[in-house]
């Protein structure tokens, strides 16, 4: 008997099969999730989704099987971005059964299965989207994946061959060779791969981890630690649209700030903008999505912006701590005002950050007395912060008390010996001393010149040039007040590049040349 031939196209016929082989309990009935631990505007959203789906049930022919798929396909990413992952499941399958040649809800059913952990089903449903289109290396790349955590090396090698093929470039592939190669126990080659990956992409954190065990495989215990201390949670994977766009499905406020605060962190101030001012359209009674938005503005220089995002904040939330801790800082020229938002930050919590920050605004509107308790209280709260000390040692000197002052930069410096601030401020406070017969002019010169050999900054520069003058080197110290106005020359800055040289031209005419000392 001569079976008749299918009229329909060959590939058609083979994604048809494939797509039966993965819908084994695809026309299962869609279940309808519970929606209660959802923000409102995502519960929303998706209560209309499935309205438009039921809709459509009850044309029923006169609506094609293309808008059926596309309908139960929109509906299935969003439970699939939420993670209502059976309603999702179930849904791609209709989308399927409606249009089996559709490759989107093809792949898409098979991530999902790969993130329930179903990762036979899953390998079969990227088998069915590579069938329809086969030169896509993102897909080859989860087959890898798949292969990986079930320990088959070979075959998990053997698909990413093939995505290398359409795309060598992508650097998660170097990623998952390494960790490959380290499940295989081929430690250099792991190590290889992976920093291969990680130069490509630094802030692949997540690699640290297999790199830090492949250093240890090698023995080599010092860049183990130092790999296991860094690893972070950001992973890398291929780029790929439809990932992005399915992310892209979520609303609410804890959504965008979540994805404002991984740009953030990855100092995609732009992007975080974007985010933050998304979750302040789904939320906007939330102080704490304003906040966020302000932090980001500052972070571009967008003060402004950033002043009333926080001013809104705390119109919202009077009792923001952060909102007016961010907000005091800020308004460096209004400091009336400033101190306000300063002080409310402290009603409400204790902090050394502001009590530091409004220390230093005392000091600067000439309120010594007042800025010296707010000092000793940053250091109280923290005694490891040499911002802190280093403000105390100022409010110290303000006062006219340098005898603790020089105490106080002392103590500093034995916590932080390797900190260039406490250095300097150290260095120029032995060369400078007040009283002549407590200076110590060669400590400050051995301090300066070790501050220069690392960063021969324009401060340390000076620092080395007034110590110099004080034990009495004074042709050194006049060149180094050279070197600085011709930095200043550099910078367009005439007026302080005379001043430089005005200075050197003076510490000419010693010994003695020791600062404020007549010779």
């Amino acid at each position: 008997m001569t079976m008749p031939r299918s009229n329909r196209h060959p590939m058609l016929v083979v994604a048809t099969v494939l797509a039966c082989v993965v819908l084994s309990h695809a026309h299962a009935e869609v279940p309808t999730p519970d929606l209660a631990s959802l923000e409102p505007a995502a519960a929303e959203q998706l209560r209309a989704a499935r309205g438009d789906v039921e809709e459509l049930i009850t044309m029923g022919n006169a609506v094609t099987p293309a808008g059926r798929a596309d309908a139960w396909g929109r509906l299935a990413q969003l439970y699939h971005a939420y993670r209502l992952d059976d309603a999702a499941l179930a849904a791609y399958g209709e989308a399927i059964t409606a249009r089996p040649d559709d490759v989107r809800w093809v792949f898409y059913r098979g991530r999902l299965l790969q993130t329930m952990g179903q990762l036979d089903a899953a390998d079969q449903a990227y088998a069915a989207a590579l069938a329809l289109q086969a030169d896509d290396a993102p897909t080859h790349f989860y087959r890898a994946e798949i292969a990986l955590a079930q320990n088959a090396l070979d075959l998990a090698n053997e698909h990413l061959d093939k995505a290398a093929a359409i795309d060598p470039s992508i650097p998660a592939l170097a990623a998952l060779r390494g960790e490959i190669a380290l499940a295989a126990e081929r430690w250099q080659e792991a190590v290889d791969h992976l920093e291969a990956a990680l130069t490509a992409v630094p802030d692949a954190s997540r690699l640290y981890h297999p790199l830090g065990l492949a250093y240890r495989g090698l023995g080599d215990l010092d860049r183990a630690r130092e790999a296991l201390a860094a690893r972070g949670e950001v992973g890398l994977r291929p780029p790929d649209e439809r990932l992005d766009a399915l992310s892209g499905q979520r609303v609410g406020e804890r959504v965008f700030t979540l994805r404002g605060r991984i740009a953030y962190d990855r100092e995609r101030y732009d992007d975080a903008i974007e985010a933050f001012g998304r979750a302040v359209e789904a939320a906007p009674d939330s102080a704490g999505a304003r906040v966020n938005l302000g932090t980001a503005l500052a972070q571009t220089g967008s003060l402004d912006e950033a002043i009333d995002a926080y001013r809104a904040a705390i119109t919202l939330d009077p009792e923001s701590h952060i909102a007016h801790s961010n907000l005091g800082r800020l308004l460096v020229d209004d400091p009336v005002i400033a101190e306000t938002h300063l002080r409310a930050a402290l009603a409400l919590v204790d902090d050394a950050e502001d009590h530091l920050a409004l220390a230093k605004l005392l000091r600067r509107t000439n309120r010594p007395e007042e800025a010296r308790a707010h000092a000793a209280q940053a250091v109280r709260l923290a005694p490891g912060s040499s911002p802190a000390r280093l403000e105390e040692v100022r409010v110290l000197l303000a006062l006219g008390r340098n005898s603790q002052a020089l105490a106080a930069i002392e103590i500093a410096h034995g916590l932080a010996p390797t900190d260039a601030r406490v250095g300097a401020l150290l260095a120029n406070l032995l060369a400078i001393y007040p009283d002549p017969d407590r200076r110590d002019g060669a400590r400050a010169v051995e301090l300066a010149e070790a501050l220069v050999e690392a960063a021969a900054t324009v401060e340390h520069v000076l620092v080395l040039s007034t110590a110099l003058a004080e034990v009495g080197r004074c042709t050194e110290a006049a060149d180094w007040r050279d070197k600085v106005a011709t930095t200043y020359d550099n910078a367009d800055d005439p007026r302080a590049a005379a001043r430089m040289r005005q200075e050197a031209e003076a510490l000419r005419t010693g010994p003695p040349c020791r600062p404020g000392i007549d010779g």
